[in-house]
């Protein structure tokens, strides 16, 4: 059974009959759970009406994880099989109650301490792969003295990143919206960002925002406060700046769904109103089990209920775009016991019998994060993505092609777009490369429709008359 550390930083994920059991189990007070950010209000009174059915019972003890067995004297030690336990540790953390960084420093302290492993050939991985470990499994070592700053300066690692991991500076997760979205009330262009939990979305969201803001691409950036994710907003914008070192995005909450609204101006001083939507994780997961007719949690219901509410039941007249994230190196990544790909293959489904993309659509984007890693850049990295997306979302991608040939989307063809945010280290922290997020406003200033300053205002309120 999972710790109450790992309960409370993960408690969006796990269901209200799994949280009912840790409270009567005694792993997590009731009220702990209730102080967290990221407990839904449906979620917290979906544990409310089980609690009130079930008696109480009294605390179970809680026993510690247990620890791996010591195969390693029956097959001796891979090099190359201990980086693939570390990846996949990494990709499956609801596995480790005790937390996926404090399990993969125990491994590596484990494999030093018996001479399995010899800390040159740990610092030979980490140099080939400055993400090999976590800034959180790295700080643990570094605690008990299993790996030096000075260890990791030799490795060719910028300063900046190392100090940041000294420091223990961890990345802060967003709180959710003020209040639940019923509808798009601007007259503007629709931007909606589509993706699984963990595909990148919200780092990718960051940086296009950060780039919208900073006076670059588009000439001014005007947010408009009466929008419900306005707080969201006005973080996201603020996240990167082109060159510096810093702690990428947190997590939001995975049933919470932001708008963001705004007004950007063109280098011809054109207006372009313009509202983003970040679209729940949870989305996605609920068109797979509604596809596959499973039951859905009320969370899930929600989520769903409050996405088709803004683009079928309440939807407007506005023209809107569609970006579809995932994760370069993601496609083994378990969310709930499935990969990524099984989750947009079951949305692509439920997207083509709801005829979400039938009215007012103007493109359809595959935006493929973290393509740094490929190593590769302009033909050979477009290249090596139709590659990509072709081997591990084949289905999905022909899917969303098959929906923009019927609806005549982009010529009926997806546009695929490579992003990164810039080097990576650590997982958590980067120094910023505003470039592919530059692409992406351009996109946007493209596609969208730019009034002249006084015909946008007369165009608003001939639309209000």
């Amino acid at each position: 059974m999972p710790t109450k550390e790992t309960i409370l930083d993960n408690v969006e994920n796990y269901t209200p009959p799994q949280l009912v059991e840790f409270i009567q189990s005694g792993v997590v007070p009731k009220d702990e759970l209730w102080k967290e950010e990221n407990f839904s209000p449906t979620a917290r009174a979906e544990v409310e009406r089980l609690l009130d059915q079930q008696p109480e019972t009294p605390p179970e003890p809680v026993n510690p994880e247990p620890a791996p067995a010591p195969d390693d004297e029956l097959f001796g030690f891979d090099l190359d099989e201990f980086k693939s336990q570390v990846k996949q540790m990494y990709d499956n953390p609801l596995n480790y109650p005790n937390g996926v960084h404090k399990a993969v420093a125990n491994l590596v302290s484990q494999e030093l301490g018996n001479g399995n492993l010899s800390k040159q050939d740990l610092l030979e991985i980490i140099k080939h792969d400055n993400n090999f470990l976590s800034a959180t499994t790295l700080h643990l070592l570094k605690e008990a003295s299993k790996i030096t700053i000075r260890d990791l300066k030799d490795c060719g690692i910028d300063e900046g990143f190392i100090k940041l991991m000294a420091s223990d500076t961890k990345r802060g997760n967003f709180d959710p919206p003020a209040w639940v979205l019923d509808k798009i009330s601007m007259v503007c262009t629709e931007v909606y960002f589509w993706g699984v939990p963990s595909s990148g979305k919200t780092c990718a969201l960051g940086a296009i925002m950060s780039v919208a803001n900073n006076g670059f691409v588009a000439k001014t950036m005007s947010k408009s406060p009466d929008c419900q994710g306005y707080d969201y907003m006005n973080r996201l914008s603020g996240q990167f700046h082109t060159g510096e070192i810093q702690v990428l995005p947190g997590k939001t909450p995975t049933d919470s769904i932001y708008e963001m609204s705004f007004e950007l101006t063109d280098e011809n001083n054109k207006v372009h109103p313009i509202t983003c939507i970040d679209l729940a994780g949870e989305v996605m997961e609920a068109m797979y089990l509604k596809n596959a007719n499973l039951p859905l949690t009320d969370t899930q219901k929600t989520s769903l209920k409050t996405a088709t509410g803004v683009l079928v039941d309440k939807a407007t007249n506005n023209r809107k775009i569609h970006f579809f994230v995932i994760e370069y190196g993601g496609e083994n990544r378990l969310f709930k016991g499935l990969r990524q790909q099984n989750y947009l293959d079951g949305a692509v489904e439920y997207l083509k019998k709801t005829n979400i993309f039938k009215k007012d659509t103007d493109a359809i984007y595959l935006i493929v994060t973290k393509t740094d890693m490929t190593g590769k850049v302009k033909h050979e990295l477009q290249e090596e993505l139709r590659d990509y997306v072709n081997l591990h979302y084949r289905s999905f991608y022909t899917g969303l092609n098959q929906i923009c040939h019927d609806n005549g989307i982009n010529g009926g063809k997806v546009v695929c777009m490579p992003f990164s945010v810039g080097k990576v280290c650590f997982k958590y922290y980067c120094k910023f490369d505003d470039r592919a997020a530059s692409n992406v406003v351009r996109e946007l200033l493209s596609r969208s429709k730019g009034f002249k300053s006084g015909k946008l205002q007369d165009f608003l309120n001939r639309f209000k008359g």
